[in-house]
């Protein structure tokens, strides 16, 4: 049977706010099991391809392209 996992928030602190990763198995942040010092990641054993963030910023933000690596 499954359990629930509350999580913290990994926080990505950026010029013009932050970042806040509330569902995070990135390799640049991941979040953490409530009450522990475990990771996500940890707990799963695998990387989600899913990433939960909330932007916080102090000023409009332009608009932004990712391309491809192809590109």
């Amino acid at each position: 049977m499954s359990k629930i996992l509350k999580l913290n928030p990994f926080y990505s602190e950026k010029i013009w706010g932050y970042e806040e990763w509330n569902l995070s198995t990135h390799r640049n942040g991941h979040s953490t099991i409530v009450g522990s010092e475990t990771t996500l990641l940890e707990s799963l054993n695998k990387e989600l391809p899913i990433l939960i963030k909330v932007i916080q910023a102090n000023d409009t933000l332009s608009v932004q392209v990712h391309p491809d690596d192809e590109y």
